[in-house]
């Protein structure tokens, strides 16, 4: 008997290598993937090897795969030499976001040994491999702008503003990696609006921000008609966003945090004007057409007085007063304020003075104009300087001293028919001559009669012992009509400054006019009893100086002997 034993013939698999391989390492981006590692799948058995399959167990089987090679899924690898050997190519990755650390998996292959057999596979092989975090953006946020009239914005120095007015605040995010961007960079607060804020600029929506700085801006508004607290809490503030490293919802941004302000009633601006409040000129009013007056050398100087005045309920805050100084005047006192020293205007009526005195040595024209003056001030709960010019101008001029002339009562007397004009002024010369006043080397003296055009217009007239008569207004000294007849002084002093009481020839008239025949001894041709002509008294400065009003008698014969006014040229 012979016996014997068939061992059935079939494919024999194996991988080389078969040891334990570690892949490099790669980020979880969804992109990276390890350098390859191949491995050689070889038919060492006597029958070929079908529906060949990959397969990939252990701890993160999702983590490796099959890239390539000869070999092929589902084919077949011969017995035969010379192709009973095939390739296969593997790799790590890519990984997901949020995969990091060390990853491992079963690697093997399985096969039909012959025709018939269940599926057997190689021998495992350990695959190992790290995943490390990829980068993510970072971002910060930071108040770059704002309009609020004080504060810092913290709880200890709330941001201040006043009620029914808009506030913003622009807040900036930056992206401070210096490696990776992010798209789709959107933030969020579902707060809003509240306490009065709203987003009203939402510039970090759907924008993509670049790594080392990329940056965008969301603007809040705060408008509200209620005073008090007004907080902004951007801690409810949100951001989402997608970069390398996965995406990102919902992320808090460090940085502001809860913003303060206080909002507070506001109080009415400042309403400021100036006018002049007083001056110590003698003559005239200011005003182009009464210009304050002053003669030259004129002590103590002439001032105005100009007020300012506060006509709101609201205070004019570190007020002051700038100017550029006009020819001729000075700022002496000023409790207006400087801008190293300003004051506060309260309202309701607050007022400030400023003391402007003007230098009388040289005769000119010295016109205050108004707009060389600044007003500076910040009305109450703001921040912002106010300015305002003022405006008008105060005319004032310093006029030269007037020349004094001399006017006396001649010595002797004469009879109304003394002949023309130039007779009297004889006499005058003759007897101006032979007085110790009035002997003055060159001078001429013309007689004050009605129509000799004596005096003139503006210049002083003064006694021999230098009392002021009148400053002339007409070429008859003044008027001698029923207003404007007084004189300052009587003329009654002779050529050596004795007082004298004397009737004066004159030809005055009430209406002080040329007088007809009956008021100037027929034009003081006739020394007759019958005639008359008009006469003033040397003791009176009313206006019975040119002309007496005696009753009913208003002339003296022309036969009586009176003197004359004498007047220096």
């Amino acid at each position: 008997m012979v016996n014997y034993r068939v061992t059935q013939s079939t494919a024999n698999l194996t991988l080389t290598p078969n040891s334990l391989q570690t892949y490099s390492s790669i980020i979880s981006n969804n992109l990276a993937v390890s350098s390859p590692i191949g491995y050689l799948l070889i038919n060492s058995g006597d029958e070929e090897a079908t529906n060949l399959a990959f397969n990939l167990a252990g701890t993160n089987p999702t983590l490796f795969q099959v890239i390539g090679g000869t070999c092929i899924t589902g084919g077949t690898l011969s017995n035969l030499s010379g192709s009973n050997a095939c390739t296969i190519s593997t790799q790590f990755g890519p990984a997901p976001n949020g995969s990091a650390g060390n990853k491992s998996a079963l690697f093997n292959v399985g096969y039909t040994p012959y025709s018939g057999a269940t599926t057997i596979s190689t021998a495992d092989v350990i695959f190992t491999g790290t995943v490390t975090a990829a980068p993510s953006a970072t971002f910060i946020n930071s108040i770059s702008a704002n309009n609020f009239m004080g504060g810092t914005g913290t709880s200890a120095s709330p941001y201040t503003g006043n009620t029914s007015t808009s506030y913003t605040l622009s807040i900036n995010y930056v992206n401070t990696s210096t490696t990776t961007s992010a798209s789709g960079f959107t933030t969020n607060n579902s707060t809003l609006p509240i306490n009065g804020w709203t987003l009203t600029n939402h510039g970090c929506e759907n924008v993509t921000m670049s790594a080392n700085g990329g940056n965008c801006t969301d603007t809040y508004t705060l408008n509200s008609t209620v005073a008090g607290s007004h907080e902004l809490n951007l801690n409810n503030s949100t951001a989402s966003w997608v970069d390398s490293s996965g995406t990102y919802l919902d992320q808090v941004i460090t940085g502001v945090g809860i913003i303060y302000t206080e909002l507070s009633t506001p109080i009415p601006p400042a309403s400021l004007s100036g006018v002049m409040s007083s001056d110590t000129f003698t003559t005239g009013s200011g005003t182009s057409g009464s210009k304050f007056s002053v003669t030259e050398g004129t002590t103590p100087a002439p001032t105005i007085t100009y007020t300012i005045s506060n006509n709101s309920t609201g205070a004019a805050n570190n007020f002051y007063v700038d100017w550029v100084q006009p020819n001729g005047w000075t700022m002496t006192t000023n409790n207006c304020g400087t801008s190293g020293n300003p004051v506060t205007i309260a309202g309701t009526a607050g007022s400030c003075n400023i003391i402007f005195e003007l230098d009388t040595s040289a005769a000119a024209e010295y016109d205050l104009d108004l707009s060389s003056l600044t007003m500076y001030w910040t009305n109450s709960g703001s921040a912002t300087q106010q300015s305002q010019v003022l405006s008008g101008t105060i005319y004032a001029q310093v006029v030269a001293t007037p020349a004094t002339k001399m006017i006396f009562v001649s010595t002797s007397g004469s009879a109304g028919g003394f002949g023309a004009f130039t007779n009297a002024d004889t006499i005058c010369q003759s007897d101006a001559t032979s007085g110790s006043k009035t002997n003055i080397a060159g001078a001429t003296w013309k007689a004050l009669l009605q129509g000799n055009n004596a005096t003139t217009i503006g210049t002083t007239y003064v006694t021999t012992m230098n009392e002021t008569i009148a400053t002339a207004t007409t070429t008859n000294l003044i008027a001698s009509g029923t207003t404007n007849n007084t004189l300052t002084h009587a003329i009654n002093r002779d050529r050596d400054g004795t007082q004298v009481s004397q009737l004066i020839w004159t030809g005055g008239s009430a209406a002080n006019t040329t007088s007809s025949t009956t008021k100037n001894c027929s034009a003081w041709s006739s020394s007759l009893s019958t005639r008359t002509g008009g006469y003033g008294s040397s003791s009176d400065t009313t206006i019975w100086w040119n002309y007496v009003s005696f009753g009913t008698t208003y002339n003296q014969p022309c036969d009586q002997l009176q003197s004359l006014y004498c007047v220096q040229q």
